[in-house]
């Protein structure tokens, strides 16, 4: 993969984005960008707007996102989690009523 993305990054029209991909890929960075996006969905579960950051002296991200842009990126998804929930309820006859407590997980869960 590194030596294809420094074929592309010879011929690229622009460089710096494909050398900072292979930085990160070098540097294993996933798990530190991963817990960037964390805190952001996080911080998004109690304001309006939070800002993304990631730094590792040469790769240097921010960006503010806005909860309203975040729900539109997850919408699908969230779709889907409620139709299979609705379906388990009608397939096991459970109606919303019974049900004493719900556990959330992750930090998509606590979005709307």
């Amino acid at each position: 993969m590194l030596a294809m993305l420094r074929g592309v990054h010879a011929q690229s029209l622009e460089p710096e984005k494909i050398g900072a991909l292979i930085h990160f890929i070098k540097e294993d960075l996933g798990f530190h960008l991963h817990r960037a996006v964390q805190k952001v969905k996080s911080d998004l579960s109690n304001a309006a707007e939070a800002e993304f950051q990631f730094s590792d002296g040469f790769v240097d991200l921010a960006e503010a996102v806005q909860r309203a842009t975040f729900e539109e990126w997850i919408s699908e998804e969230l779709e889907k989690i409620a139709a299979c929930v609705d379906s388990l309820l009608t397939s096991s006859g459970v109606l919303p009523k019974d049900i004493d407590m719900v556990f959330l997980t992750g930090g998509s869960s606590f979005v709307k």
